[in-house]
This record gives C-alpha cells, sequence and structure tokens, in this order.
C-alpha cells in the first residue's frame, strides 16, 4: 500500500524524496548495498528546510 502511493514499481526500489521536489531521486543500483545507499544520500544532500537552534546554528547536520 505504502510503495503504491509512493509510484514504486520493482521490489527493492529506493528512491530519495526531498521536500518540496515534485520529483523523486531514485538510487542507480538494483539491488542496493549499504555502501550505495550512503552515496546516494551524500550526493544528493542539499538545502533542506531546517529548524536552527542553539545546538545545531553552526553545523546544522
Amino acid at each position: 500500500l505504502f510503495a503504491n502511493h509512493l509510484k514504486l514499481t520493482t521490489v527493492g526500489d529506493i528512491q530519495l524524496i526531498k521536500p518540496f521536489s515534485k520529483t523523486p531521486i531514485p538510487c542507480p543500483q538494483n539491488p542496493a548495498s549499504a555502501a550505495d545507499i550512503e552515496v546516494l544520500v551524500n550526493t544528493n544532500e542539499g538545502s533542506i528546510l531546517s529548524k536552527i537552534n542553539e545546538h545545531n546554528l553552526y553545523d546544522p547536520k
């Protein structure tokens, strides 16, 4: 049910969904290892809306 809502068609399909973005970013490897997923997340790190407070003022990750 959840996969149908996200329009995932293949078993093991991984897509990175950013807030306020209309198109998801698919993982090019299928099946993906943990290293592949880590590379996908690190390469697509970008500016996202996050709550900044005194603890993460200089490093909002």
